[in-house]
């Protein structure tokens, strides 16, 4: 994933972050990582959900958990 990423493979890290997600959805990294693969590949909505499922999963619903 995080390979495929540097090298800007963006298919190969959307397919692996997605199989990922499929053993942990609970990982809001991991959907964070995932809505920036989706927007490099141009897939805006995508990304929109991904990043709305990673605020959702974060403690108080803010980017990388902080409160306030």
């Amino acid at each position: 994933g995080g390979l495929s990423v540097k090298a800007g493979r963006w298919d190969r890290a959307a397919k692996y972050y997605e199989s990922y997600l499929r053993l942990c959805p609970r990982s809001p990294g991991v959907w964070e990582t995932l809505a920036g693969v989706y927007e490099e590949l141009g897939r805006k909505n995508q990304a929109q959900k991904a990043k709305e499922e990673a605020l959702r999963l974060r403690p108080g619903g803010r980017p990388g958990g902080k409160r306030g």
